[in-house]
């Protein structure tokens, strides 16, 4: 795929692809085949000529786009849900505390759970909250 030494790599793309084109398969092949050849082009060429040279509308009907567009999607989901459920752990936490030690100052607490990225522990420290005699103990529990 490395273009000769006279020809631009856009210009020697664009002519792979024009060659690619003339080959006759189905049409439900096609953007397969030029997906294919744009995962392997972007080895040598740069992604934003590939882009310019193989209509984005062509590759996303290629199964291989179609697989990674999923996987991303899931992905994406799945750090949704995980975000959401870190969020509400914080919220119920900040709420009970909020309930059982009116006189505390909970806001400070806040921005400490709100540091927290495990998921796991953040259910812990409410499960702590419902049960700690008192906001000194939630706090020395928050912080170990």
């Amino acid at each position: 795929m490395r273009p000769p030494g006279e020809v631009s790599p856009k210009d020697w793309l664009r002519q792979c692809i024009e060659v690619a084109e003339t080959i006759r398969m189905d049409a439900a092949d096609k953007p397969n085949y030029l997906a294919a050849l744009a995962i392997l082009c972007n080895v040598v060429f740069n992604f934003d000529d590939i882009r310019d040279i193989i209509p984005e509308e062509i590759l996303m009907q290629s199964e291989v786009i179609q697989h990674f567009k999923e996987m991303g999607i899931e992905q994406g989901i799945q750090q949704g849900i995980q975000q959401g459920a870190r969020e509400n752990a914080i919220e119920n936490t900040i709420a009970v505390l909020s309930a059982r030690f009116p006189n505390a100052d909970v806001n400070t607490v806040k921005i400490a759970l709100e540091a927290i990225q495990n998921l796991e522990r953040l259910k812990e420290l409410n499960l702590n909250a419902s049960l700690t005699p008192s906001f000194e103990d939630f706090l020395s529990a928050l912080s170990a």
